[in-house]
């Protein structure tokens, strides 16, 4: 006899009940075991599915308010630890400035990324300053994650802003 379909969820959701710390640490092996691989893969998938994704995400941090303060307070936190004294914000502003003026005069998916990643610590050069960012496609960016030995050949610090319709949008920020 064939089990209905609810029968069935029924009766995974009582064995991953009783064992949910059993699966949860099958789970993060696996990942420890092919993170190379499973990397690829969600950057593959958030690619394929970036709308749905979007809204899932939207979602979680809309239900999961004090998580994704807390998510968002590291990320802050980590950029702040990661910005040395001396940095030049006016030249990180132009980056993102830039990065904005693209994405709108394109209609494309560009985001700044950090050539070496802040998890990678402020010893392997993971800072946050203009000399460290690089402008990526954010299917590019989202692939690269935080692999510290990938440099894309576009380069930030080769981008002039004399173009007068990027002072022109600059103007009206």
């Amino acid at each position: 006899m064939r089990q209905s379909r609810e029968e069935y969820n029924r009766k995974q959701r009582e064995w991953y009940a009783k064992n949910r710390e059993a699966q949860r640490e099958r789970t993060k092996k696996y990942y420890h075991d092919n993170k190379e691989r499973e990397i690829e893969r969600r950057a593959k998938r958030y690619a394929d599915y970036k709308a749905h994704e979007n809204r899932k995400n939207k979602l979680w941090s809309k239900n999961n308010p004090e998580k994704y303060a807390e998510y968002s307070a590291r990320r802050r936190a980590r950029i702040i630890n990661a910005t040395p004294g001396n940095v030049d914000h006016n030249a990180i502003n132009a980056i993102y400035a830039r990065c904005r003026f693209l994405n709108d005069l394109y209609g494309c998916d560009l985001q700044v990324d950090h050539v070496t990643p802040l998890d990678a610590g402020v010893e392997a050069g993971g800072i946050h300053h203009h000399t460290n960012l690089q402008l990526l496609d954010g299917s590019l960016n989202q692939s690269k994650g935080t692999k510290t030995d990938w440099l894309h050949p576009f380069n930030v610090d080769e981008m002039e802003l004399t173009d007068p319709d990027i002072i022109n949008w600059l103007d009206n920020l």
